[in-house]
């Protein structure tokens, strides 16, 4: 009896600690591969269909790897002094290296396309069907430009551009004259003037997924959303107290919008778009550095030089800590299934690393892992096991009666 107490308490002790250890210790991210350069890298980028991965470090060198077996593609023969993550277009087929002054390299023959040799680039972005590129100077001289060929199809001469964004038939121009312009390139002509009022920055904007309502961020109180095909305002948060945006997108509830804003510690916010109010408040340290994932449901921020945190913006609760040393962070820091990201390495400022989700980061994600079904079998035998041994001790001590009750049958 002694003995079989002993290896059924053992058992249920490692038992208990395995699923433990699964459960709550093991990490839902992992690094699955770590790129090595000759400097720290200030920016990265995964390529939409997975197979790239660009970096950019701080002597100026830009590197190209193969995502599958982690080989070098191409690295840049010439010191590129740019700060910006490299940038793909949307079949990872085109690689603008160097927003300095626009080039771009043609990943599958190693070409480098120039596109123009003059001021250095503020923003930068490819169509949606990655054909057309529009890029915006530091003079805020805005060209929209064939992302094949590098020819000049508008020049922007009249407009002060801030910033630009694209949507499926027409390009968002956004300019210092309080309004934001949709040009038409097939047609080649200014459809309208969507929005005008007060000075705000279209970098802080987005479009929803079907391009119906549109948000941007005043830079110094609050935001409004509007319907583009009406041009009409939906919602507004104008508060002189809240300070100035950041970064601002549309979460997986597009009801709620996610901000980014200056200051106090903290400054990160879920929205409620329609009221107004505000749903979750985000704690930490937050800054310009962030990047949402492709499902809308998660955002990562750059917390410190050190790390950058994924926030869950369903819940606004914390998934996950990053070891990350980056500079930039953008959108094509995911990839497109948002299972992988490319973060900082720990204590490894050269390299870049390819982190990859497992499982989902929250509790009931744990389903899916295989290790859990295998501690649930083990303890499914265990419980198998002790059943039988009580049993087995409860038919011994009815043998032992019965032969008590006959031994005294016996006497009599």
């Amino acid at each position: 009896m002694f003995k079989y107490s002993l290896i059924s308490l053992v058992h249920l002790t490692l038992l208990a600690g395995s699923f433990i250890w699964l459960v709550l210790y093991r990490e839902p991210w992992h690094l699955q591969l770590v790129l090595t350069g000759t400097s720290p890298f200030t920016g990265a980028a995964l390529s939409p269909d997975g197979s790239l991965i660009a970096g950019h470090d701080t002597k100026g060198y830009v590197w190209l790897w193969n995502r599958s077996d982690g080989t070098l593609h191409w690295k840049s023969t010439e010191l590129i002094p740019n700060i910006h993550a490299p940038l793909f277009n949307v079949d990872g087929s085109k690689l603008l290296i160097r927003e300095a002054s626009a080039q771009i390299l043609d990943t599958r023959t190693k070409e480098i396309i120039r596109l123009k040799d003059n001021d250095p680039i503020r923003r930068a972005q490819f169509s949606l069907d990655g054909k057309l590129i529009a890029i915006v100077s530091d003079q805020f001289h805005g060209v929209l430009l064939d992302a094949h060929s590098g020819h000049v199809l508008k020049d922007f001469k009249d407009k002060n551009i801030e910033t630009v964004m694209f949507t499926k038939t027409a390009l968002l121009i956004g300019g210092f004259d309080k309004t934001i312009s949709a040009y038409n390139w097939k047609q080649d002509r200014i459809e309208c003037d969507l929005i005008a009022g007060k000075s705000f920055g279209l970098w802080f904007g987005d479009l929803t997924p079907d391009e119906r309502y549109f948000v941007a961020g005043y830079e110094n109180e609050g935001f409004r959303v509007w319907n583009l095909s009406s041009g009409t305002i939906e919602s507004e948060k104008l508060d002189a107290n809240i300070e100035g945006v950041l970064w601002m997108k549309f979460t997986q509830n597009l009801d709620h919008i996610v901000s980014c804003h200056l200051g106090k510690a903290g400054a990160a916010k879920i929205w409620n778009w329609r009221t107004g109010n505000t749903v979750h408040s985000l704690s930490g340290r937050t800054s310009s550095q962030v990047a949402i994932s492709p499902m809308r449901d998660k955002i990562l921020l750059d917390e410190n030089a050190d790390q950058a945190v994924l926030w869950n913006t369903l819940t606004g609760t914390k998934a996950f800590m990053f070891p990350n040393r980056l500079r930039e962070i953008a959108e094509q820091n995911w990839s497109s299934d948002g299972n992988y990201l490319i973060l900082g390495v720990p204590n490894r400022p050269n390299c870049i690393g390819l982190w990859h989700r497992r499982f989902p980061e929250c509790w009931w994600g744990h389903i899916y892992r295989p290790e859990l079904w295998l501690s649930f079998l083990l303890g499914t035998l265990w419980l198998i096991r002790v059943i039988a041994w009580i049993r087995k001790q409860r038919s011994s001590s009815k043998i032992e009666d019965s032969g008590k009750i006959r031994g005294r049958e016996r006497s009599y």
